[in-house]
Parts: C-alpha cells; sequence; structure tokens
C-alpha cells in the first residue's frame, strides 16, 4: 500500500491539470471544486421487434417486412461553465441478424463493409456567446416544432443526425436558430475518403458477365450529391402560453 500513494497523488494531481486547462479563460464563471461536477454519463437500449405490411396501401405489392432493431447509445456530456457544454454520443443501430460473423467463429467483424457503429452527436454548445446569441457547433440532431420537417426521426432504428452550425437566440417573446450544414462533399483531405458524393466521375457504372462477357451499362445514382448544404432558420413567437407562431425556412443547395 505504501508504494501506490505516491502514484495516486501523481495521477490525481495530473489529469485536473491536463483537463482543466482548455476551460481557464472561464473558470472564474464556474463554481465547480472538481473536474467531475458537471460531467454526466449516459445511455441508452432499446430493442423492438417490428412488422410492416402494405405500406403503399396496395395489396399487389409485397412489401410486408419484420425484423427486430437494436438501438445502444453510450455518451458523456461535461458542462464547463454555466453556458458552455461538451457533448459526445456513440450510437450501435442494427437488426438482428443484419451483421453475421464467420461460419467458423474467427471473424472479428461482420462479413459485410457496412459500419454499424457511428457517432450520433459530437458537439461544443456555448450560450449567450455574443450577447444573447450563442452557438453549437458539431455534429448535432436538430428537432424543431413536431419534427416533421427538421427532426432526430428517433421512431425509426437510426435516426437523423447533421454536420452543421446552429446560432440560436432568445429576445423577449422571440426564439430563433439560424443553422447551416453539410449535406454531402465529394472532397476529403489527405488520409480521409467521403462516404457521400459522386463516385464515378462519369456518371454511368458498367456491369459486365465474366462468363458471357456481355456488359451492360448502369447509371450510377446512389450518393451522386456531389456537394450539398442545407440552410434553415426556425422562430417560435410566443404570443400566448397556448398560441404560437413558427414561421422558418428550409433550402437545400447543391453543387
Amino acid at each position: 500500500m505504501n508504494k501506490r500513494k505516491p502514484i495516486t497523488r501523481f495521477i490525481t494531481f495530473l489529469l485536473p491539470a491536463v483537463l482543466l486547462l482548455p476551460i481557464s479563460l472561464r473558470a472564474e464563471d464556474w463554481e465547480a471544486t472538481s473536474w467531475l461536477d458537471g460531467f454526466t454519463i449516459f445511455g441508452s437500449a432499446r430493442f423492438r421487434p417490428e412488422f410492416r405490411a402494405n405500406a403503399d396501401f396496395n395489396r399487389k405489392t409485397d412489401d410486408t417486412d419484420e425484423f427486430v432493431g437494436s438501438k445502444i447509445q453510450l455518451g458523456i456530456e461535461k458542462k464547463f461553465t454555466e453556458d458552455t457544454t461538451l457533448v459526445l454520443r456513440l450510437q450501435d443501430a442494427r437488426v438482428w441478424g443484419g451483421s453475421p460473423a464467420g461460419d467458423s467463429g474467427f471473424a472479428a467483424a461482420p462479413q459485410t463493409s457496412e459500419s454499424f457503429l457511428n457517432v450520433r452527436e459530437a458537439y461544443v454548445k456555448s450560450d449567450n456567446l455574443l450577447g444573447p446569441v450563442g452557438i453549437k457547433m458539431g455534429r448535432q440532431i436538430l428537432n424543431y416544432g413536431s419534427g416533421r420537417q427538421l427532426g432526430r426521426t428517433d421512431w425509426n432504428n437510426v435516426g437523423r443526425s447533421f454536420d452543421a452550425m446552429e446560432f440560436h437566440w432568445q429576445i423577449g417573446l422571440w426564439k430563433s436558430s439560424l443553422i447551416g450544414a453539410v449535406l454531402a462533399e465529394e472532397d476529403a483531405g489527405a488520409g480521409l475518403r467521403t462516404t457521400a458524393g459522386r463516385n464515378n466521375a462519369s456518371g454511368i457504372n458498367f456491369q459486365c458477365n465474366a462468363t458471357t462477357g456481355i456488359c451492360t451499362v448502369q447509371s450510377s445514382t446512389p450518393r451522386e450529391l456531389d456537394d450539398a448544404y442545407m440552410a434553415a432558420m426556425y422562430n417560435e413567437i410566443k404570443i400566448h402560453p397556448q398560441f404560437q407562431l413558427e414561421p422558418y425556412y428550409i433550402g437545400i443547395y447543391r453543387k
């Protein structure tokens, strides 16, 4: 026990010194006595059997689906000051039986190349940064009004997230958010690859049969968003506790 005390003291001193460095400029506004104050770990797990049939109200279409979907989330939230918060949330969303391992049991990853684990949220939020104006930057969930136009769509198995910058403010009865997001990017820096955008510059793919030698030409329309951006502004004007106006604008701009 005596040999471990110096190591414990060193680690205890080192962690607060390193972790408090980025927030030393605003430390006087925060009453936390420990770095763990304002630190939260959260998570959720949902396993949901689903049965869907005749979604298009056409009995001639064979569109019956039955499966078990799972959504598991784990995240952390750190409140640096009264106005500044960091959020990171990981999510694994998949269908039972949709990612089988190898028959031998030696496969360390699913046989398919799809990734089911992704970053649902990773953003920094600072309220009242410029007077009443706050900012939220990073991968985030945009959910306004009833969530039909811009929403989290968590009733689905995956949900939606946006790589966006959001400015928000509230002045009297008026509450507003101004959003700019990148929906698709065809270019990437060194060592990176994009997951959306044109994957074939010619716009067509050749599918050839190795046995017959016959080739067919198909348009490579999937994932060809090129560069796409979204600009939106959502407003809430609360005239009465039971009556409010919500004018908004949503624009999609493609290259």
